[in-house]
C-alpha cells in the first residue's frame, strides 16, 4: 500500500508547489512553471512505464 501512496504525495507537492503561488525567490516567473512541466512529463513517463509492465503481465 505504501508504494501506491508515494506517487500521490509526489503529485500533490508538484501541483501545489508553484501553480497558484509562484516562488518569490525564483528569477523568472516562467521558471517554476517550466520545472513543473518537466516534473509532470517525468511522472507521465513513469506512469506509462508502469502501464507497460502491467500490460506485459496481463498478456
Amino acid at each position: 500500500m505504501e508504494n501506491i501512496k508515494k506517487p500521490d504525495a509526489e503529485a500533490n507537492v508538484l501541483n501545489t508547489s508553484g501553480a497558484e503561488m509562484p516562488d518569490p525567490d525564483s528569477k523568472k516567473s516562467g521558471e517554476t512553471e517550466e520545472s513543473l512541466k518537466q516534473a509532470f512529463e517525468g511522472l507521465k513517463i513513469k506512469v506509462a512505464d508502469a502501464g507497460k509492465k502491467t500490460e506485459k503481465k496481463a498478456s
